[in-house]
């Protein structure tokens, strides 16, 4: 009388491994002597065998030096708000407090935070950062022309230094991200970018 088969057995089969130790070497075959298609029952060949010309040879991507300058325009552009208002505010001679002006640094520390990061991504290749860089610079633009048209309305309320201070900040921040759009969008970034889409 026979047993119906186990439901619980395993359906997997033991695999027979050769035993460890010295194992026959395999003939190790150069690239002139190895065949297209191998013969049945030939000795395969071993390893190493020699790699081709094009195999050897790794294709990296150099960084066109436009991207280098594209990445010190976006650094400009990002630090000239936190940096340009407390540098307005300590030639004004105004004391850093209120408010205001607390929050203003703040706000502006925050989009400089912001505009590093994504210049140093763009550096190092990033398309994403580019696209990014490139679609927040038209609300920096905004920002940027609101403050210079109501320093060239109301003034600056500051004499001296300080206006020429605040004139300069209002001029970079105006004239920098339109740079940095221009230079990252070059032709000469195409491919150096689109090696980098991940």
């Amino acid at each position: 009388m026979t047993q119906p088969p186990d439901p619980y057995a395993s359906p997997y089969q033991p695999v027979d491994y050769p035993a460890a130790g010295q194992q026959p070497p395999y003939p190790v075959v150069g690239p002139q002597q190895h065949p297209v298609y191998p013969v049945p029952g030939a000795p395969r060949p071993g390893y190493p065998v020699g790699m081709r010309q094009v195999d050897q040879t790794t294709s990296g991507y150099v960084r066109p030096p436009i991207v280098l300058l594209g990445f010190v325009l976006w650094l400009l552009a990002a630090l000239s708000w936190p940096l340009g208002t407390l540098l307005r505010e300590l030639v004004a001679g105004s004391a850093i407090g209120g408010f205001r002006v607390v929050m203003g640094l703040f706000f502006f520390a925050c989009v400089g935070i912001a505009g590093v990061v994504g210049a140093v991504m763009f550096l190092r290749g990033s398309y994403h950062a580019r696209l990014a860089l490139c679609g927040t610079s038209l609300l920096v633009e905004v920002m940027a022309v609101v403050g210079f048209v109501s320093l060239l309305r109301e003034g600056s309320g500051m004499t001296g230094a300080a206006a020429v201070v605040a004139a300069v900040v209002a001029v970079a921040r105006l004239v920098l991200p339109p740079a940095a759009v221009v230079v990252s969008l070059l032709p000469g970034t195409r491919q150096y970018f689109a090696a980098n889409l991940g």
